[in-house]
């Protein structure tokens, strides 16, 4: 009984060995990147264009000869070699004295002619990339560098801040002197909106809800000739009704206005509006 109590702690010290030796050799293995180990890049190279099945196969027998590897990693590897292949790297891609050629007379035609001679140099090699093609612009150093935008003044923003509401973005850019996407984000870094408010007006919709009617039928009363309709000219498609033709519709044609009440609470507020305006 002794000798069978004895060989049963043995091998279970020897399992526990065995155990601890495992683990450490699989953090051993753990510290190797799989792209370093040349079995490894072999068998994912056997892979770069087989199915998904034959993929998972690969990279499991992968995992089960280094263990403590993750499958992320193994994939990532996988898609690295993808990427690569076919492809040549900048530093030892060959040009020719026409492909030089080529390349510096785009860089001096601007954006435009960078564009073409990308093409033009894609096109003679099939194995380049628009990497390998930066990387000879910039060792040529003919690459240009867009010039840092002038600091806005205070004279441009005083501009911006007083028709920010009464035009357009593209009025205002072609006011201040600056590009439209320039105008957009100085406005939004102000806190202002793109969109124009109208001072003197109202919309149809705000203007039917005035008179207690729906939008329909204040268009009805447009086409009939009723009411006068205008078209902002700030390049947008927005037609509005001056609060002078408001207080005229309501004083000619009371009985159209089903809530006069809010009708004659808004025209004396704009004509309070228009006074402080005269003061100031």
């Amino acid at each position: 009984m002794d000798d069978e109590s004895g060989s049963a702690v043995l091998t279970a010290q020897e399992s526990r060995r065995a155990r601890t030796a495992g683990r450490e050799k699989c953090r051993e293995l753990a510290v190797i990147p799989l792209k370093s180990v040349p079995e490894v890049v072999e068998i994912l190279k056997s892979v770069l264009d087989a199915s998904r099945k034959e993929v998972h196969t690969a990279i499991s027998r992968i995992l089960h000869a280094y263990p403590g590897h993750k499958r992320r990693e193994a994939w990532n590897c996988l898609r690295s070699l993808r990427r690569d292949r076919g492809k040549v790297r900048g530093q030892h891609a060959v040009w020719s004295e026409v492909d030089l050629r080529i390349l510096r007379a785009g860089y001096a035609e601007g954006l435009a002619g960078i564009r073409r001679a990308r093409k033009t140099l894609l096109e003679r090699h099939p194995d380049w990339n628009e990497c390998v093609i930066d990387y000879k612009a910039a060792e040529l150093s003919i690459t240009k560098h867009r010039p840092k935008p002038e600091p806005w003044q205070k004279n441009q923003e005083n501009e911006l801040l007083k028709h920010a509401e009464e035009m357009s973005v593209r009025q205002i850019a072609a006011r201040v002197g600056r590009s439209e996407p320039a105008v957009r984000t100085r406005m939004s870094l102000l806190g202002l909106g793109g969109r124009v408010r109208l001072k003197r007006g109202c919309t149809l919709r705000e203007t039917a809800y005035i008179f207690g009617i729906g939008p329909t039928t204040l268009r009805r009363y447009a086409a009939r000739g009723l009411i006068r309709v205008s078209r902002i000219k700030n390049g947008y498609r927005i037609r509005y009704i001056s609060h002078e033709n408001i207080e005229k519709f309501y004083r000619q044609y009371p009985d159209k206005v089903k809530n006069p009440e809010r009708t004659r609470d808004m025209i004396d507020l704009w004509h309070y509006d228009r006074e402080d305006e005269e003061k100031d």
